[in-house]
């Protein structure tokens, strides 16, 4: 087996024993992932990004220790493995909490198996995901915010680079293929995002995709 053919090294942390048998079995089924390790709480998901040699955890939101206080401790130690965050049905409040804490995605619970598989696959290449339906919420909210007399974002100038970079982020494509369609060198579209955003005041793509109007 080559490297490119290797399965996916997966953890799955969720307080709930029947969900994470579920999930577990939904990704073996699948096939082209590896279940390295399970657990039910946020010192658990810390242990797991740790020590068990995992490439993606999927952690609960709402597990005991507190599955957002779990992500910003494994993101703020720099440890090589992505998170995505699960939940039933979550405060959006949470969400934008996740994004900017550097999840690599958010799903819902009782996701399809295959919707499950190519997520996890497009995160694992390194791109993010939110879920849909959870973006519209956002983007539903943030109207109704404005709406009700809520302070409205500042208005933000892209130069014409910018703005293409940032429709394409929008778009889920990589630096990598932002670059091959643009033109560009992948080092360049890097440097370009970073400057994207400071200014969006943005931590991640996620976070700027959802900036888009």
């Amino acid at each position: 087996m080559t490297q490119q053919d290797e399965p996916i090294r997966v953890a799955v942390v969720d307080d709930h024993a029947m969900m994470r048998t579920g999930i577990i079995q939904t990704l073996q089924e699948q096939g082209g992932f590896a279940i390295v390790s399970e657990g039910a709480s946020a010192d658990d998901a810390c242990r797991i990004a740790a020590c068990d040699n995992a490439e993606i955890i999927l952690i609960d939101i709402n597990m005991p220790g507190g599955g957002l206080q779990a992500l910003r401790e494994i993101v703020g130690q720099s440890l090589p493995v992505k998170i995505v965050m699960l939940t039933v049905c979550d405060s959006l409040s949470n969400v934008q909490q996740a994004m900017q804490s550097g999840a690599a995605g958010f799903v819902p619970k009782g996701i399809d198996g295959d919707d499950l598989a190519r997520i996890l696959r497009d995160v694992h290449s390194g791109r993010k995901h939110v879920n849909p339906d959870l973006a519209a919420r956002l983007f539903e909210e943030s109207t109704f915010s404005a709406e009700d007399g809520a302070p409205e974002l500042p208005s933000i100038q892209l130069t014409e680079r910018e703005a293409q970079i940032h429709a394409l982020i929008g778009k889920g494509m990589s630096n990598a293929e932002i670059a091959s369609k643009l033109g560009l060198k992948e080092t360049t579209v890097k440097q370009y995002s970073s400057y994207l955003f400071q200014k969006l005041g943005v931590k991640n793509r996620t976070a700027a995709a959802l900036r888009l109007k």
